[in-house]
């Protein structure tokens, strides 16, 4: 189902993006299609995927650009900017922040 598509979390270590993180580890989606992201930070967010560590990136445009499926999970500020920035031609971007209301 999720074979070739590329994925990401906005609001990644929040309680909505642990979620959707547990979700698509449980569904095996492989980390490799996954992009796990945080607002700027001075430090590395080390967290886990799938039982793994993992890096969380930093959430810009570029982070987002080539991603077929986007989960917002971050604040409604954070998703608002992120459904203005530049997308891939038909990407979805399910908004679990309530920006899109």
């Amino acid at each position: 189902m999720f074979a070739d598509l590329k994925l990401a979390v906005t609001g990644a270590i929040g309680a909505s993006g642990q979620t959707i993180r547990a979700l698509l580890a449980a569904g095996g989606v492989p980390i490799e299609q996954v992009r796990l992201l945080e607002q700027v930070s001075e430090e590395a967010i080390i967290s886990e995927y799938a039982g793994h560590p993992t890096l969380i990136g930093t959430l810009d445009p570029e982070a987002l650009a080539d991603r077929d499926l986007v989960f917002l999970c971050g604040t409604p500020e954070e998703s608002k900017r992120c459904l203005l920035w530049e997308h891939k031609r038909g990407a979805l971007h399910v908004d679990l922040s309530g920006a899109a209301v």
